[in-house]
């Protein structure tokens, strides 16, 4: 089910965040399905961000899908954008000398663009 979810997604042009799994779980009561009571269910947490329309479609599977106890669907605010990367390692301390040239005495930085990607030793 989790594979039909994400691939309705991808289809979508949306993108999964994250996929989690808790395994099999006691259920805090019986849950009734259409093939009888059920003391334990498989746990799944999906984080994906996908447009509205396709987020109906996704809906109307899981709420014909026999083989689904229960659903739910939470919207969350949008996460705020990232800073770029070369910005957030200059301010870390720990990883900020990856992308900061050397400072050797006499030594001339070389652009990665004229060795072809690569640094010369």
């Amino acid at each position: 089910m989790m594979q039909k979810v994400g691939s309705t997604v991808y289809n979508a042009g949306g993108v999964v965040t994250d996929v989690k799994s808790y395994g099999k779980q006691y259920l805090a009561y019986k849950i009734r399905g259409v093939h009888g009571k059920f003391d334990q269910a498989n746990i799944w947490e999906l984080e994906f961000a996908v447009s509205p329309d396709a987020l109906k479609q996704i809906n109307r599977e899981l709420r014909i899908d026999e083989s689904v106890l229960r659903y739910v669907i939470v919207r969350r605010d949008a996460l705020p954008k990232l800073p770029p990367a070369r910005k957030m390692f200059d301010a870390d301390p720990q990883f900020g000398h990856l992308l900061r040239s050397p400072k050797l005495p006499g030594a001339i930085p070389i652009p990665l663009a004229a060795t072809g990607g690569a640094s010369a030793p």
